[in-house]
């Protein structure tokens, strides 16, 4: 699919569906964000590297292992 296919049938889905009311992903997330903060906020490098690996790079080697499983490049 190119990258203008892409674009454009997101876009027809946002027209469609539209932001879902509850759960939004965005706002999930910024809840985690929050509670990990909260939990680990050290005035320490070594707790801003926890809290980084939490919140990027967990998030990313599951949208990579999602993808290899659909067959996608990363």
């Amino acid at each position: 699919m190119s990258a203008a296919a892409a674009l454009l049938g997101g876009w027809l889905l946002d027209r469609a569906v539209g932001d879902p009311a509850r759960h939004h992903p965005v706002a999930w997330f910024g809840r985690v964000a929050v509670a990990c903060e909260r939990r680990w906020h050290r005035d320490s490098r070594i707790a801003g590297v926890g809290y980084a690996l939490v919140l990027v790079a967990v998030p990313a080697a599951l949208a990579a292992v999602a993808a290899a499983r659909l067959g996608r490049a990363a």
